[in-house]
């Protein structure tokens, strides 16, 4: 679909008529789609695509005319897909992350046992991480293919 710059309305132009047989598709516009009387726009489909409809009116805010064009593509995603769960470093603020472990219980009166300190380190961290890079669920392609049927 696109502005060829070629005038595909007449038939002795060896230009368009080597377009449209380079192609070898249908060319749904047959009207003029330009305020000359040329038809310089295409819209090129296979044979075997169904169109229910070709509307071109005349040019309003363009010297060209809008194409609409109706049909019976439509896009199947067909891959296999996967979820996985990461955390979101991308808004991860280490000025917000730093200001919250200073204000911690863990900086603030640290535990005199060694393994409540490995504790509270660990759920300390734990628990700001959480809040400051929080997981999410991401879904990963496979094999992206789109087929249209």
């Amino acid at each position: 679909m696109g502005d060829v710059n070629l005038h595909l309305e007449s038939p002795t132009d060896a230009a368009a008529v080597r377009f449209l047989s380079l192609l070898a598709m249908n060319n749904l516009v047959q009207s003029p789609t330009h305020t000359a009387g040329h038809l310089l726009d295409v819209v090129v489909v296979r044979s075997d695509i169904m169109v229910t409809s070709v509307d071109v009116p005349p040019p309003v805010l363009s010297d060209h005319s809008m194409i609409d064009v109706a049909h019976g593509l439509r896009c199947c995603n067909q891959y296999d897909s996967s979820i996985y769960t990461c955390r979101s470093w991308r808004s991860f603020s280490y000025d917000d992350f730093e200001r919250d472990l200073l204000q911690s219980d863990l900086v603030r009166c640290p535990p005199d046992d060694v393994s409540e300190l490995i504790a509270a380190y660990d759920d300390t961290l734990r628990s700001l991480i959480d809040i400051h890079a929080p997981y999410r669920r991401m879904r990963r392609s496979n094999r992206p293919v789109s087929v249209l049927v």
